[in-house]
């Protein structure tokens, strides 16, 4: 697969103002910002402690909101990844890389069952008048963990007028053979969620968003866990998703160690392409499947390599989608 060499602008030197590698960090308590797109309005909210979720849990490593799928799975799921390895790719320095040497993203044939069902095609519309193709996945029976600038793009007028969710959309058609293309249906984003880092300033450390829905979609997809934890390098992880590079709402995946995790970012060889913003990098704890970030920058310098990159899901932020969805 050819690699382009161009970098891609101020990432390298957003990067290297930005990020401190202390894997350990939490970012501390603030606000964050819910917007309704109907009335175009924008309320900022301080997260409350729900010390009664049954849903989350406290570990020696972190916390995780468990998601919920029915049943389990019997042998290794196709999505398990491997554990650290050896690079796969030896970079020479800086340069947009998306996929590092062959591709090894693998197409997702059937989307109707669970962890499929629960990726998200997001189609958004901009005050700007113009349109995107963004990736997500359920977190909740009607909430989608996304990109911030899948909710919020300042050069394209700011929030979103609508985002359009398609759980385990695969492929493209017409109102006839709908349920083949679109076997859940749609949903419409109701409110936004994210924070005033990435909205004002388009601060990466907080390009993240969640989309709470108009109805309880992910009852029929089941949903992933999320978890803000300090173990993630070296650990196996995957990526599902859009990407553009494929046929049009196709549904692919990839799977590659976490190589290096810093205070609000996480760096791996993981195959993506532009489409897949949005899509959550997630690891398996046991047989589930928790979100740990999400995926939102390709070809992202770090100490002379290259990687793709994910906006950490950190103490802080945990405690405010927490708040968001509960």
């Amino acid at each position: 697969m050819k690699l382009n060499n161009v970098l891609k602008s101020g990432m390298a030197a957003a990067i290297a103002l930005a990020l401190l590698p202390n894997p350990g960090s939490a970012q501390s308590k603030a606000a964050y910002l819910v917007h309704n797109p109907a009335d175009n309005t924008t309320r900022e909210v301080v997260a409350s402690a729900h010390p009664n979720d049954p849903n989350v849990t406290l570990t020696t490593t972190g916390k995780m909101r468990r998601g919920f799928y029915p049943g389990m799975q019997s042998g290794t799921p196709l999505d398990m990844p491997k554990q650290a390895g050896p690079n796969p790719f030896t970079d020479g320095g800086y340069g947009v890389a998306d996929v590092f040497g062959t591709d090894d993203r693998t197409q997702v044939s059937s989307t109707t069952s669970f962890p499929n069902s629960a990726r998200c095609f997001l189609v958004m519309n901009w005050h700007n008048g113009t349109q995107s193709y963004g990736s997500g996945n359920m977190i909740d029976k009607d909430h989608v963990l996304t990109a911030g600038h899948c909710v919020y793009n300042s050069s394209r007028g700011g929030w979103a007028d609508s985002v359009i969710v398609y759980p385990g959309r695969n492929g493209t058609g017409n109102m006839s053979n709908f349920s083949t293309w679109a076997p859940f249906g749609l949903a419409v984003g109701t409110h936004y969620m994210s924070w005033k880092g990435w909205t004002n300033s388009g601060n990466w450390d907080d390009d993240m968003g969640v989309i709470e829905l108009g109805s309880a979609i992910g009852n029929s997809t089941y949903w992933y866990g999320f978890a803000s934890v300090s173990d993630n390098e070296g650990a196996g992880a995957t990526i599902g998703g859009y990407p553009g590079d494929k046929p049009t709402a196709t549904q692919w995946y990839d799977s590659d160690p976490i190589q290096v995790q810093t205070t609000n970012h996480l760096y791996y060889w993981i195959d993506t392409q532009d489409g897949e913003s949005g899509s959550g990098l997630y690891r398996f704890f046991g047989s589930d499947r928790y979100i740990v970030g999400v995926h939102a920058y390709g070809g992202a310098g770090y100490w002379g390599k290259t990687y793709n990159a994910a906006t950490r899901l950190t103490s802080g932020k945990f405690d405010d989608i927490e708040d968001f969805i509960y």
